[in-house]
């Protein structure tokens, strides 16, 4: 059976704008936030937008300051996430933190990794035959690649946290390896157009991600 059509998401009728490929971006009403709370609070807002759930206070704690003692850890957390609020509007109230656990509610904002799982999905749950004779979701995937200014949080390491380290080298490896899958996609279906111009482009794009 066919799957259904799934109409492609449009990002949120939102003020905040966040950033995750390449160096990380804040935006408000689209002007940047030249100074968002710290490089942990940047790494800490990144990892909420991608895994939303709520999250008990001990386990971030843990996950961005393992060098300090539970104590110092969650003293540590507290003032980060005063940072974070701090340079948030409140409306939208994406940020939600309560005594035991912190959840960002991504849908309140448009966050471009996300945008760009969203535009590969509506892909794999479209109806056609082969994705690369497909004109909508080739102009998916041209839209995602544009999205994709660089890997996940660049220049934002620190091998202070290594189970964070670790997901972050996780994630950049996916969304690398979805990039050049969907280029090398749209190389395909822009050879089938005869459109050597766009291959080139694109074959050029490819060569710098590889």
């Amino acid at each position: 059976m066919s799957a259904q059509r799934q109409p492609t998401p449009s990002p949120p009728d939102t003020l905040v704008s966040v950033r995750l490929f390449g160096p990380f971006e804040l935006r408000i009403d689209g002007s940047a936030v030249p100074k968002f709370a710290t490089a942990q609070g940047q790494a800490l807002l990144a990892w909420l937008c991608l895994n939303p759930d709520p999250h008990p206070r001990e386990k971030l704690a843990d996950l961005f300051w393992p060098e300090h003692l539970p104590a110092r850890a969650g003293q540590n957390l507290r003032k980060t996430l005063s940072r974070m609020r701090g340079g948030l509007p409140s409306q939208p109230n994406g940020l939600q933190i309560n005594r035991r656990t912190v959840q960002l509610l991504p849908r309140l904002y448009d966050v471009d990794a996300l945008r760009f799982h969203a535009l590969l999905d509506a892909c794999a749950h479209h109806s056609h035959r082969a994705v690369e004779r497909c004109p909508a979701c080739c102009a998916r995937l041209e839209e995602a690649v544009a999205l994709y200014r660089g890997e996940l949080l660049a220049g934002g390491g620190s091998d202070d946290r290594p189970a964070f380290e670790e997901w972050l080298l996780l994630q950049r490896e996916r969304f690398h390896r979805q990039v050049v899958d969907a280029l090398q996609t749209l190389i395909d279906y822009h050879k089938g157009l005869q459109d050597q111009e766009s291959v080139r482009r694109l074959a050029q794009r490819l060569i710098e991600l590889e």
